[in-house]
């Protein structure tokens, strides 16, 4: 029997079961935990298209190491969450897993014949590994993630591209009508150049938060992201196929206008309100004397806003029209000072936050 905090079992678990997903087509183990008695407590292990590790805190009883059981993901996760007392105790007996909660316990049967499909995964083997801050990191997907696709004839646009050098690394989402860049300042020891499905960098972002430093680990097949303190382990496949050059679509800009990122965020989802949904979900935004007016008309009216430009250089074009939906995308996670980076009426803008490396680049609508 092991005891262990409610809230930390139920946390891993809940991270375990969105790896493990609940149906199947191909084999049962896939939507099934495998529970591992180890020195440090308890080991929970997912294995799908990507394989997570984690490790909770517990005490066991003597000669409890190595004890193992396959359970269903969701309803352990489940049962767990719904357990009332906030100290539990996992019984580990013959073909089932004991769950007691104060007064109350319940059952799970073990498909313990499934337990070799948790041993498969081989993982990122050699390759470049970097550490670096892991607010950094889950920053930098969840600040370009929104540009990936999620059409499925679009094959790597669905993904991000990781690319690292001495000079840093570097994330970079792309659906072809826009490009979202983060720039961090960690070196790696060898190039690195990998594409990761966008549905597993939204679940690494998720699962870091909160932690200290990670180590990025790539190979030629996986990239793994473990903890410091090794607390969690997340390998991922890398995506088949080559990246489209990005760079040729990043305009060489001939002005540029700043102000605050959240004004313009609040006022343009103001305004974006009455755009057509129809037409791109138009919006104008017209520089003049100083100032920015952002303006959209749609079927029941129109909508319009003014802002005061803290500072411009050059000639900004007089008006440019732009898909609100997607600007507001990238200005999600944008802070402080936002340049809006210009090339004429037609051409792509760039769009960089005071976020350290954080940059948009858009394409404009006709005119």
């Amino acid at each position: 029997m092991i005891q262990v905090s409610k809230k930390h079992l139920a946390g891993a678990l809940q991270q375990a079961a969105r790896i493990a997903g609940t149906s199947s087509k191909r084999d049962v183990a896939e939507t099934a935990l495998l529970l591992t008695v180890e020195p440090h407590g308890l080991t929970i292990t997912a294995h799908r298209d990507v394989h997570l590790r984690q490790r909770v805190p517990a005490t066991a009883q003597l000669g409890m190491d190595g004890t193992r059981a396959v359970v269903p993901a969701a309803l352990t996760a489940q049962l767990v969450m719904n357990c009332a007392a906030a100290e539990l105790e996992l019984a580990f007996e013959k073909d089932l897993v004991r769950i007691i909660s104060g007064g109350s316990s319940v059952t799970v049967n073990t498909v313990n014949e499934h337990a070799d499909h948790f041993d498969r995964h081989t993982g990122a083997s050699g390759g470049a590994t970097v550490a670096l801050p892991a607010a950094d990191l889950a920053a930098a997907i969840n600040g370009t993630v929104y540009a990936a696709s999620s059409a499925a004839f679009q094959a790597v646009f669905r993904g991000q591209l990781i690319t690292g050098n001495a000079d840093g690394l570097r994330i970079v989402a792309s659906d072809g009508y826009r490009v979202a860049v983060a720039d961090l300042p960690a070196p790696t020891p060898a190039p690195i150049n990998a594409i990761i499905h966008a549905t597993h960098t939204r679940e690494l972002a998720r699962m870091i938060a909160g932690a200290g430093n990670v180590t990025l680990q790539v190979s030629s097949t996986h990239a793994t992201v473990r903890t410091e303190d090794q607390q969690l382990t997340l390998s991922m496949p890398l995506m088949h196929g080559d990246y489209p050059d990005y760079q040729r679509v990043m305009p060489e800009t001939t002005s540029t206008i700043r102000l605050p990122a959240a004004q313009l965020r609040e006022s343009l989802a103001r305004v974006a309100i009455m755009a057509d949904k129809n037409a791109n979900n138009r919006c104008a935004l017209t520089t003049e004397n100083g100032r920015v007016t952002i303006a959209a008309d749609g079927d029941y009216g129109r909508g319009q806003d003014t802002l005061q430009l803290d500072d411009w250089t050059g000639e900004p074009p007089h008006t440019i029209y732009v898909n609100s939906r997607f600007m507001l995308e990238a200005l999600a996670t944008m802070t402080g000072q936002l340049t809006l980076a210009l090339a004429g009426t037609t051409r792509p803008f760039v769009l960089t936050s005071d976020a350290p490396g954080l940059r948009g680049v858009l394409v404009t609508l006709r005119p």
